[in-house]
């Protein structure tokens, strides 16, 4: 099983080694089995997290940066097979904004979901997969791991799409 997971950081801050909760996790998990990654993803600054708009899109851009993490594996498990993941197993999550990032990789699957402004930053990021790399290959999200992440709108949850576990903390 794969098992691909993001760091916290408000979208404005970290990487795929500086969260301490990523980190144990990917360590804890590779002990057990599971081939894991932590990934990084674009990040925004404070001024365009302070605008709506702006804000969406980063969120969008890092959405689209983990669906390319996605199709990396996939693209290996059918070319050189480095890892030996069970393309059938692959789960993704993360903490705080990596957890809204796969939130929405996995449960905003057609714009037609979204409302027509954020169906405008779809459409100037390269669509729903977005244009960050490994174009071509498809996934299929077994289940998603969510640690004080967030979803848009519940509207984007379809009966067909993955299982989440959805853990929050008072603060959140």
């Amino acid at each position: 099983p794969l098992v691909v997971l993001a760091f916290g950081g408000s979208f404005l801050s970290g990487s795929r080694n500086t969260d301490p909760t990523i980190v144990d996790l990917c360590q804890t998990l590779s002990k057990r089995g599971y081939v894991c990654a932590s990934i990084d993803y674009r990040l925004g600054n404070i001024f365009k997290m302070a605008d709506t708009t702006q804000a969406i899109g980063v969120v969008f851009d890092a959405v689209c940066d983990g669906k390319a993490a996605l199709r990396y594996f996939i693209k290996d498990a059918l070319t050189e097979n480095r890892f030996r993941i069970d393309t059938s197993l692959i789960f993704a999550g993360g903490n705080s904004a990596g957890g809204v990032l796969f939130m929405h990789a996995a449960y905003l699957n057609h714009k037609s979901e979204a409302a027509p402004w954020i169906q405008q930053l779809i459409d100037a990021n390269g669509g729903m997969e977005g244009n960050s790399g490994n174009p071509g290959y498809t996934y299929t999200l077994k289940g998603i791991l969510n640690l004080s992440g967030a979803l848009h709108s519940t509207a984007y949850i379809s009966a067909d799409d993955p299982s989440s576990i959805n853990l929050q903390s008072e603060g959140d």
